[in-house]
């Protein structure tokens, strides 16, 4: 993990959390209590959770994306420069990295959709649930992000790899280009699984105790239930809710974060 590698993944990372990060707050309103007044809603309000974004999940980033370059490198002259080498260096990034992601999210979450900051949302979910709580849904992270992840680096790399070929284009118009489509294939493919995820991570927050998981205790929430009072109250339509949000979250956060990555390293994850 070489430091040309960290630096450039924090520095994409930073980027595009400053720039996106109200679209993410919105994001998350609507997939867990469904509603957001840009009216009644102050500034301030739209960069809940932005400090855990840049102190914590910038280095969560780093990790994922030191993690995917390295296993470019090592497994390169096995897998050969195709689909299943993008395939198995994006799982292990995942999965790698998903277990700093999962926590960081959690918290991240609460405190978008809360009214108190970042250490009152980690003290009050330590005391109410304790380690547990902080990996809520990490097992259906997994589940969601290794497709994701999987589907999203193909796109990516493939995209890349012929528009470099096909085109003068310098990095900094290939990458976001390539991370654009990968981005539309990949959030459609994860959206409904990620709006189930992202409301049973919340599910014991305040914010949500006041909504339809009322009447369930705690910890007795499952995943199944909240997938079961989704489609109750919203039907199928309510698993793409904040699909258009998100995407107009992840794309150009994505785009940002990949061009000044690229740019940083010259192109350096296709090395």
């Amino acid at each position: 993990m070489d430091i040309q590698t960290l630096l450039a993944a924090s520095s994409g990372s930073v980027a595009s959390r400053v720039i996106c990060h109200p679209i993410d707050t919105i994001t998350v309103h609507k997939q867990t209590v469904g509603s957001f007044s840009f009216r009644n809603t102050p500034l301030k309000a739209y960069y809940r959770g932005l400090p855990i974004s840049l102190t914590l999940i910038t280095p969560a980033t780093c990790l994922y994306m030191s993690t995917y370059v390295e296993s470019k490198r090592r497994l390169k002259d096995y897998l050969g420069d195709g689909v299943l080498l993008y395939s198995a260096c994006g799982m292990t990034a995942e999965v790698v990295s998903s277990f700093v992601w999962t926590p960081l999210e959690v918290i991240k979450a609460r405190t978008q959709i809360s009214q108190h900051g970042v250490i009152p949302t980690i003290s009050n979910l330590r005391k109410q649930e304790g380690i547990k709580g902080f990996y809520r849904g990490y097992w259906m992270g997994i589940a969601i992000y290794l497709p994701t992840t999987v589907s999203w680096w193909v796109m990516y790399e493939e995209t890349k790899k012929w528009l470099r070929a096909k085109t003068n284009f310098d990095i900094s118009i290939v990458a976001p280009l390539s991370s654009a489509l990968g981005t539309v294939v990949a959030t459609t493919i994860s959206t409904p699984l990620d709006i189930v995820k992202t409301r049973y991570q919340v599910a014991t927050s305040s914010a949500m105790q006041k909504t339809e998981f009322a009447n369930i205790s705690g910890n007795k929430i499952k995943i199944s239930d909240v997938a079961r009072l989704l489609f109750k109250e919203h039907g199928l339509k309510g698993f793409t809710r904040g699909l258009m949000f998100r995407m107009g979250y992840i794309m150009p956060s994505g785009m940002i974060s990949m061009s000044v990555f690229e740019s940083f390293r010259g192109g350096g994850v296709n090395e």
